[in-house]
């Protein structure tokens, strides 16, 4: 009870406003598109490429190429945040900035497309691979301007901004384990042949 009673508060203080709603909804769609680089779609495309012996090489790759690109957003967006400091823009500049981040992140799918297309290897770094240089730029960007108007529209009450941050990190993490239960079959069940499949399906998500 000590730990549903404000989880519930929270989700009513998220749930009853549509910025709070709207941005932890599509904070979780960018997580959840993570999750499915590093679970499944990374280690299936290293095995397909090398094998069980050479694909921890491949993998390996892809995963830093999109965490490189997660770093160089978050340069450019303390640069941005640099650069802001002491003009004070309107909540219409923000909420307009937050949606452009996250609309880039549709065409921004195609690179993992790329793994379902038979392109050229360059040993273990790939093509595919350096595709997740601007996905994890623009996957980045849109995390942290969901997350800066998310905090932005919190209540200022100290305790229903506590609530409000506690239901979306719990929800956060639920949501994840739930998608790691669903994905658990295909993790370790995934042919060649539907593979590229899921790759370009992605798109579609």
């Amino acid at each position: 009870k000590e730990i549903w009673t404000p989880l519930h508060a929270g989700w009513s203080l998220v749930w009853r406003s549509p910025a709070l709603r709207y941005s932890f909804l599509a904070g979780n769609i960018f997580d959840l598109q993570n999750l499915f680089i590093y679970r499944l779609f990374a280690p299936n495309f290293g095995w397909l490429i090398d094998g069980p012996v050479g694909m921890a090489a491949v993998y390996g790759w892809v995963i830093a190429m999109l965490s490189l690109g997660a770093w160089l957003a978050t340069l450019l967006f303390l640069a941005a945040e640099k650069r802001a400091a002491g003009r004070e823009a309107s909540a219409q500049d923000r909420r307009r900035a937050m949606l452009r981040s996250v609309l880039w992140g549709v065409p921004a799918l195609l690179a993992i497309a790329t793994m379902a297309l038979p392109l050229p290897a360059l040993g273990a770094l790939t093509w595919p691979a350096l595709a997740m240089i601007p996905l994890g730029i623009i996957q980045a960007t849109a995390g942290l301007n969901l997350d800066a108007y998310f905090r932005e529209n919190l209540p200022e009450d100290p305790a229903q901004y506590e609530k409000a941050l506690a239901f979306r990190s719990y929800g956060r993490t639920f949501i994840k384990l739930a998608a790691m239960l669903a994905l658990w079959p295909l993790i370790h069940d995934v042919t060649a042949a539907k593979f590229g499949w899921f790759a370009l399906g992605l798109i579609t998500y």
